[in-house]
């Protein structure tokens, strides 16, 4: 723009639907980051994520915010396995991308402690 800034836009077209914007700040996160960048990082991309949206006057409470990112991990887990389903290609770099990918969103479902959100899993 005219001050210099250039504003950052992402738009996901394959995967177009309504939802709580949490959903993308996970997917970003547990999809693109290592599994070590991702816990590294990880809280603080969700607070700097907060934090520009208060300064946007959005009211986002952390508590909330922090549920429906646990929640968008567990969509997340299902998104990944189906597209590692459907995505039936055997090239020895699309294997190591889908075995990299469930790395990095099992380790999130591992760390959030996701089998706590079902009923029938809690001990």
């Amino acid at each position: 723009d005219k001050d210099g800034e250039c504003a950052l836009v992402a738009l996901d077209w394959q995967a177009l639907f309504q939802g709580k914007a949490m959903v993308d700040v996970a997917y970003y996160i547990t999809h693109i980051m290592t599994v070590d960048a991702r816990r590294a990082h990880e809280r603080a991309l969700i607070d700097t994520y907060l934090d520009e949206l208060s300064d946007r006057d959005v009211d986002y409470p952390v508590k909330a915010a922090l549920a429906d990112y646990r929640t968008a991990l567990a969509y997340l887990l299902c998104y990944a396995v189906w597209i590692c389903g459907i995505n039936v290609v055997e090239h020895p770099r699309a294997i190591t991308r889908k075995q990299q990918l469930m790395k990095r969103v099992s380790s999130s479902v591992a760390d959030w402690q996701l089998a706590d959100m079902l009923p029938f899993v809690r001990t």
